[in-house]
Order: C-alpha cells, then structure tokens, then sequence
C-alpha cells in the first residue's frame, strides 16, 4: 500500500470550481452582441410572450387531463400525423368558435 494520502489537502487553482462567467446574467432577458463584440441586455416589453417559427405568441397553459383525453389525443395525432398540440388547438377552435 501506498503511503500518500487519497486526494491531496489542496487542489491547484485550475481544478477548483470556477462560476459560470454567465452566472449573472438573467436567461430570460434577451442579450445582443454589439459591434465590439461584447454582450448587451435588451430591455424586453412588458407582458411579451414567446413566439414560435411562424410569429405567433405561444403561452403555457399547465392544463392536465384525464388518461382517456390524454390517449384519444395522442390517437388522433398518430392517425393525422400532427402534433398533439395542434389537435388541442384545432378542437378548440372547432368547438369554441361556434
């Protein structure tokens, strides 16, 4: 058996946890490089949304279902070749619109 010991009392500098260089930052407040290269915080509008691809405002609705509404979505996503989203969405809008 060897006589030194596991791990050292004292690790090199460059072995020691180091903060993100980010770790001030807030993710939710969008940065813009400037010419000079340097990250800028954009003040975003109160009350903005995400947006997806296509524009339009996305919100999270956090909305839970019962197993059977959960399977007969799923289902018609398969059968239709959409995303479950989108089939929430559309009957929605078939039901609600009138």
């Amino acid at each position: 058996m060897s006589t030194q010991p596991d791990r050292p009392e004292t690790l090199p500098r460059r072995n020691r946890p180091q903060p993100a260089p980010d770790e001030a930052v807030d993710p939710v407040v969008p940065t813009v490089r400037t010419s000079e290269g340097q990250p800028s915080q954009v003040q975003a509008p109160a009350g903005s949304a995400r947006t997806t691809r296509r524009g339009q405002a996305t919100v999270q609705l956090g909305v839970r279902v019962t197993e059977d509404i959960a399977d007969l979505v799923a289902a018609e996503a398969d059968r239709r070749g959409i995303s479950q989203r989108a089939v929430v969405e559309e009957a929605l809008r078939a039901h609600l619109s009138g």
